[in-house]
């Protein structure tokens, strides 16, 4: 519920005003970008399921829960900050690859990836 909650919040978020304004920008579906953005979501999204887990003590079901928030939230927080400073272009195509990033780290934990 908190991811679907998060996805909507992203996408409204980047809708702005002018948005029938279309600007062209090049992003493709593969790029290096892309690579970085699955990457960064699904080492978050296991990073925090260790610390909370490990160094917090909570329980399996409430670690998922924070760590598919902390690795969806990242994500979209650096859409919107690529949106607010004009240092890069905000996409969906960013957020897609985040959330695979996030469903990699979670299929990580549950088959024992970072743990061993």
């Amino acid at each position: 519920m908190t991811f679907l909650f998060s996805l909507l919040l992203a996408t409204s978020i980047l809708t702005e005003k002018d948005s029938l304004v279309v600007k062209r920008i090049n992003d493709p579906w593969f790029s290096e970008d892309k690579a970085h953005h699955f990457i960064h979501s699904a080492v978050i999204t296991t990073g925090s399921y260790l610390i909370t887990s490990r160094m917090f003590n909570t329980d399996e079901r409430n670690s998922i829960y924070i760590s598919i928030s902390v690795g969806t939230l990242a994500g979209i927080a650096k859409e919107i900050f690529d949106a607010k400073s004009k240092h890069g272009n905000p996409s969906m195509k960013d957020i897609i690859y985040d959330v695979a990033g996030v469903l990699t780290g979670i299929l990580l934990i549950y088959t024992g990836g970072p743990d061993g």
